[in-house]
């Protein structure tokens, strides 16, 4: 534990909290937050990984989740096993399981150059899928 307020209430085992205020209210085991506010108002939860300042601040009782960036995955309150990635990356509810989210609403193109795959937004024709083309 390390920082200003870090992991205050924790008692549960095996966690490691990095950042003024980070793991404020943790009482759940297996947490890491890295950031400042990270897992800031999670009690029961464990087994949760925050880095990114404020990443997954609002999971209570949630468990098994991932948040990477600024302010990822803070809607999160119950939910559990999911993976959100990127700045202000939101899960599509507070409770929803089992979920993958990478970036916010501002991306509008998925791509994985290796493979020749791409996904992007067009405003006439709603979503075009290239495969092959992609430098």
């Amino acid at each position: 534990i390390f920082g200003y307020n870090a992991g205050t209430a924790a008692c549960g085992g095996n966690s490691t909290f990095f950042g003024s205020n980070a793991g404020n209210s943790v009482t759940g085991s297996n947490n890491t937050a890295m950031g400042q506010g990270a897992l800031e108002a999670c009690t029961s939860g464990g087994d949760n990984t925050a880095f990114g300042r404020r990443s997954l601040k609002g999971i209570t009782s949630g468990q098994q989740n991932i948040g990477i960036g600024l302010l990822a995955g803070d809607n999160i309150t119950t939910g559990e096993n999911n993976i959100v990635v990127g700045f202000e990356a939101d899960a599509s509810a507070a409770s929803v399981d089992n979920e993958i989210t990478l970036g916010n609403t501002s991306i509008t193109k998925f791509r994985i150059p290796g493979l020749g795959f791409e996904l992007d937004t067009d405003s006439s024709n709603g979503f075009v899928l290239d495969f092959g083309s992609v430098a």
